[in-house]
C-alpha cells in the first residue's frame, strides 16, 4: 500500500514470527463495531507478548477501526477488553474510519512519527556503543 509518498507492507497474523523483528513498527487493527472479535484480539495480543515475539523498540500502534458505525465499542471499553494495560509496551491508539478517512491523517502521522523516534532511538544507541567502544581503546 502507498500512502503520502510512503510504502507501507502488511501480513498476515498468521506470517507473524517471520517478520515482527525485521519491521518499523506493528499496526493491530480492531474492528470497534465487532465486539464478539475482542476475545480473539486479546488473545493474539497476549501471544505476541507473552512469546516475546515485539521487540520493545519496535513502535506498536492499534487503530480502532469503524468508529463510525452505530453500536461502535468506545475506545476504553475495548482497551480494557483486549487487557491493554497488562501489557510493559508503549501504545499508540488512534481512531478511524477507514471509509471515510477520517483519522487517516493522524494514524499516518503518528505512523511516522514513531518509527522516526525509534530509529533516533537506534542511532543513538549505537552511538553510544562506538563512544564506549573508543573509551576502552
Amino acid at each position: 500500500m502507498q500512502y503520502m509518498r510512503k510504502k507501507y507492507t502488511y501480513i498476515n497474523i498468521k506470517y507473524r514470527q517471520m517478520y515482527v523483528r525485521r519491521t518499523d513498527s506493528i499496526l493491530f487493527v480492531i474492528d470497534s463495531a465487532n465486539s464478539e472479535r475482542m476475545k480473539e484480539c486479546k488473545e493474539e495480543l497476549d501471544h505476541l507478548f507473552r512469546e516475546e515475539i515485539v521487540p520493545s523498540r519496535i513502535p506498536f500502534l492499534i487503530i480502532l477501526n469503524k468508529i463510525d458505525l452505530p453500536g461502535a465499542m468506545r475506545e476504553e471499553e475495548i482497551l480494557e477488553r483486549i487487557g491493554i494495560y497488562r501489557h510493559k509496551h508503549d501504545f499508540t491508539i488512534v481512531n478511524c474510519c477507514a471509509i471515510t478517512g477520517v483519522g487517516l491523517d493522524d494514524f499516518v502521522e503518528r505512523l511516522n512519527a514513531s518509527i522516526n523516534e525509534s530509529r533516533l532511538d537506534d542511532v543513538r544507541r549505537a552511538t553510544f556503543q562506538e563512544a564506549k567502544e573508543v573509551r576502552r581503546t
